[in-house]
């Protein structure tokens, strides 16, 4: 399946669904997950890429993003579970001005 910036809502879900909600480690390994996140932001799709600050550097993936002309918001004191350590707060305003901003 695939969407267009004139696709229904009804279809950019089942696409979100279909193509995006996999097991992100195994798509990532195959190079697939870029490809598919870049074409939900194609068709319009929100999408942000949020990194803890520990982390910074420390995946390939950042630069992968970086590469790709992304745009990447680093969490001040997190790290990998930026949700739920010390970070928690940045990273729940950060969430909260994504979604505000849809």
């Amino acid at each position: 399946p695939s969407v267009t910036s004139s696709s229904s809502e009804e279809d950019r879900r089942r696409f979100g669904k279909c193509e995006c909600a996999k097991d992100l480690v195994d798509v990532s390994v195959q190079n697939t997950l870029l490809p598919r996140i870049l074409k939900l932001k194609e068709a319009g799709v929100p999408v942000w890429f949020a990194y803890g600050e520990q982390n910074r550097g420390r995946f390939t993936s950042e630069q992968l993003l970086a590469d790709h002309g992304q745009r990447i918001e680093f969490i001040a004191n997190g790290g990998h579970s930026m949700h739920a350590d010390e970070g928690a707060p940045l990273f729940w305003s950060f969430v909260e001005k994504c979604i505000q901003s849809s």
